[in-house]
């Protein structure tokens, strides 16, 4: 077991190493912020309230919806944010969904700013929203219940928004 685990620190500390420029600053793991497919960080999809605010990673929590529901927005080290980025929790189902910070991308690479294009090539799998809601859907890799939601400016071609959150409304 241990044999593999070191394999894989390996193989992560490879993927950094080539994913940054030698000129540029070594990256730390802990400044990587990547929305995956389980939450963000430490950060994990179906936290209760009180364990989401326990990972230091939220601020300014607002409960005046009711209904058992919490929102809160990121620290301000997560990046900047736009008006409506914030984390959704429910005192029962727990973290439901995680508007991204202009900083995250989806461990493929994708986030604020990609093309669309980038978007399909990384996700082939993408797909428009029937509802409407949002412009395109991707299932989350690994945890079938979720789904990144991205909205795309059609002028630029370009996510301007994205989320990631349960599958077919929250609890």
């Amino acid at each position: 077991m241990r044999k593999y685990v070191l394999a894989i620190l390996a193989a992560f500390a490879a993927l950094i190493s080539v994913a940054v420029p030698s000129s540029a600053a070594p990256v730390q793991a802990q400044d990587l912020k990547i929305l995956h497919s389980f939450g963000y960080k430490h950060l994990l999809l179906g936290m209760k309230p009180a364990q989401a605010e326990a990972t230091g990673l939220l601020t300014d929590k607002d409960t005046s919806g009711g209904q058992g529901w919490a929102f809160y927005q990121f620290v301000a080290s997560e990046g900047d944010r736009g008006p409506n980025t914030w984390v959704a929790a429910h005192e029962t189902c727990g973290v439901q969904m995680i508007i991204a910070t202009y900083a995250m991308k989806t461990p493929r690479g994708i986030g604020v700013g990609s093309s669309r294009a980038d978007l399909v090539r990384a996700y082939p799998s993408a797909h428009a929203d029937p509802t409407g809601k949002y412009d395109v859907l991707v299932d989350a890799p690994l945890n079938p219940g979720f789904q990144y939601a991205f909205v795309i400016d059609y002028d630029t071609d370009e996510v301007t928004w994205m989320s990631l959150e349960k599958k077919g409304g929250f609890c």
